[in-house]
């Protein structure tokens, strides 16, 4: 597996199934527990898995603590590879949601394909897990220009 500063090229996305049991702040009665399921990528099912259970510490309620998470399940669904021309993974699929930048939407003002498009999913190498761009979510300008429009905005006499 070739990489480019040790970001994989290819891979795989698995189905974690998991039970987060939770309790309140302070009180040892009251028991939470929450199933959950989401897509998460690795290289490997184990790596999916870590990653599932960092996600679901780090998202536990305000004022609850995470007593242990299970995993339950982990499955593959489908590899994702990493785009030549704009560097994000995207599905090897064609169905897939899972898209990268270059199936975006054009910035109005610099005309870069920089905006993720609306209904469709895209990979957070960071967290290892995904995120859905909403239909509601469509934007008109990319995060740099946005950035310099707010700048500049904030800077006129």
């Amino acid at each position: 597996m070739a990489t480019r500063n040790d970001r994989p090229d290819r891979l795989d996305v698995y189905l974690v199934s998991l039970v987060t049991w939770s309790r309140k702040e302070g009180e040892g009665e009251e028991r939470g527990r929450h199933v959950d399921e989401r897509w998460f990528g690795g290289v490997g099912p184990a790596e999916a898995a870590a990653r599932a259970v960092r996600r679901a510490k780090e998202s536990c309620w305000r004022g609850w603590v995470v007593e242990r998470v299970d995993v339950v399940a982990t499955r593959y669904v489908f590899t994702m590879e990493r785009c030549v021309l704009c560097g994000q993974l995207r599905s090897t699929e064609e169905s897939s949601s899972v898209l990268c930048l270059c199936r975006g939407l054009p910035c109005e003002d610099c005309g870069r394909r920089a905006i993720w498009r609306p209904i469709s999913d895209y990979y957070d190498e960071e967290e290892g897990g995904f995120w859905h761009v909403p239909h509601f979510a469509t934007r008109r300008w990319c995060a740099s220009c946005e950035k310099a429009r707010l700048h500049a905005a904030a800077h006129r006499p």
